[in-house]
């Protein structure tokens, strides 16, 4: 099978094959919305899956070893879902947050977690900050977009960060 040979480099095992199941339907549903929208420059899915996917499972693969507990991250400006979406198909015991401001952006995604049955995981269609005010606990990250703010914009670069889920929220 093509997409464990090209991902190879980037996990210290081979994948069970329901995670290369999921991965091959995200890179489907990824190249049909492309042709749409512009989720990502790269066009040739051998090279999605090098640069984009083996790059998320790489961090996946570093940051969750094998026994890592119940963790929330959040992945900021996720556009096409990286690395978020691979993350969570790595370890599915993470709580996933993909924020992305763009709406046509967050409805591919809502549309990926739907079509994977990615339980654990939701989009907040709107800014990091608009977000950051309103988790109150771990456990509670809004999956609506939220109301319009007078706070002037920022220009976050595309990040992820995770914490124990049982912890509180960073500040």
């Amino acid at each position: 099978r093509r997409l464990a040979e090209l991902l190879v480099p980037f996990v210290p095992a081979p994948l069970q094959s329901a995670q290369l199941d999921a991965l091959s339907l995200y890179l489907d549903l990824l190249l049909r919305w492309n042709a749409r929208l512009n989720l990502t420059a790269v066009r040739d899915p051998e090279k999605i899956v090098t640069r984009h996917i083996g790059e998320s499972l790489f961090a996946a693969a570093q940051l969750f070893p094998a026994a890592a507990p119940a963790l929330r991250a959040f992945d900021l400006g996720s556009g096409a879902g990286f690395p978020g979406l691979p993350l969570k198909i790595y370890h599915p015991a993470l709580h996933m947050t993909l924020i992305e401001s763009q709406h046509k952006k967050a409805t591919f995604l809502r549309e990926a977690i739907r079509a994977l049955a990615l339980p654990g995981m939701e989009v907040f269609a709107g800014r990091a900050e608009h977000l950051a005010g309103q988790i109150t606990s771990p456990h509670s990250v809004p999956s609506a977009s939220p109301a319009s703010s007078a706070s002037p914009a920022s220009s976050a670069s595309p990040a992820s960060f995770a914490f124990p889920a049982s912890s509180a929220s960073p500040a």
